[in-house]
């Protein structure tokens, strides 16, 4: 999937309240219990305090000296520089462990309520000054309103709206939505939700939950790394779908 970069203005809405849950608590079914209801009540899930300090140090440590290689590569193939990189877990051992058997791995099995189809680890930068955002979409976009899957967004940086946070619209993975990724004309104020976290706060939402996220004219960082997953089911389903339509 591609991501489409646009100026975003930041609508003054309340941020979004959170669940105290460092990534140790996951095998607490009460608290499991709690993520839960809230994943499937909103669509999405703030966990406060998931990753410790050296949690974070260790995650940024892998992913910035992978994306670093990746942008050499890309740079000598001629290729445009981006602030977004997937695939991370190609090119680094380390990450492929995490997306495949990370401490979270069994929390998105029950929040998708089936087994899991690991899709991609990725790097999602904002640079200080940055006037561009991602317009409103889902990640699920392109496989109809049967899509199963989920992403688990880890902040390295605080994130607020003064340097270009995420936001979900709530109750929006309830929607039908156009067969496609971005969704034009979307209303990003009613039922917006600014994802206002500090480093080491985790963001989970559905496949289907609307989100996006504004400019950095701010002089701050606002980096962070996903591991999104789809439904097993659901993408053995999507895959013999393009399967048969390709059959002569």
């Amino acid at each position: 999937m591609r991501l489409s970069l646009v100026p975003m203005q930041q609508p003054d809405r309340a941020a979004a309240t959170g669940i105290a849950c460092s990534s140790a608590q996951l095998v607490d079914a009460g608290t499991v219990s709690a993520i839960q209801e809230r994943y499937n009540h909103d669509g999405f899930v703030i966990l406060r305090g998931y990753a410790s300090a050296s949690e974070v140090e260790q995650l940024g440590c892998h992913a910035e000296g992978t994306v670093r290689r990746l942008a050499a590569a890309s740079e000598r193939a001629g290729h445009p520089p981006s602030d977004i990189r997937k695939n991370l877990q190609a090119d680094n051992p380390w990450l492929a462990e995490q997306l495949t058997s990370g401490v979270h791995v069994p929390l998105m099995r029950t929040l998708i309520g089936d087994e899991l189809e690991p899709a991609t680890a990725a790097w999602f930068d904002r640079p200080p000054g940055s006037k561009t955002g991602i317009k409103p979409h889902i990640d699920g976009g392109g496989r109809g309103s049967g899509a199963v899957g989920a992403t688990i967004w880890i902040a390295l940086d605080a994130a607020d709206r003064s340097n270009g946070c995420l936001h979900y619209s709530s109750g929006s993975h309830r929607m039908q939505h156009p067969d496609g990724i971005y969704i034009d004309g979307f209303d990003t104020e009613t039922n917006a939700v600014p994802i206002e976290v500090e480093a080491g706060d985790a963001a989970i939402h559905s496949a289907l939950t609307v989100h996006w996220s504004g400019t950095n004219p701010s002089r701050r960082p606002r980096r962070a790394v996903s591991f999104f997953y789809w439904g097993a089911r659901s993408h053995a389903a999507f895959t013999a779908r393009m399967a048969r339509k390709k059959a002569p």
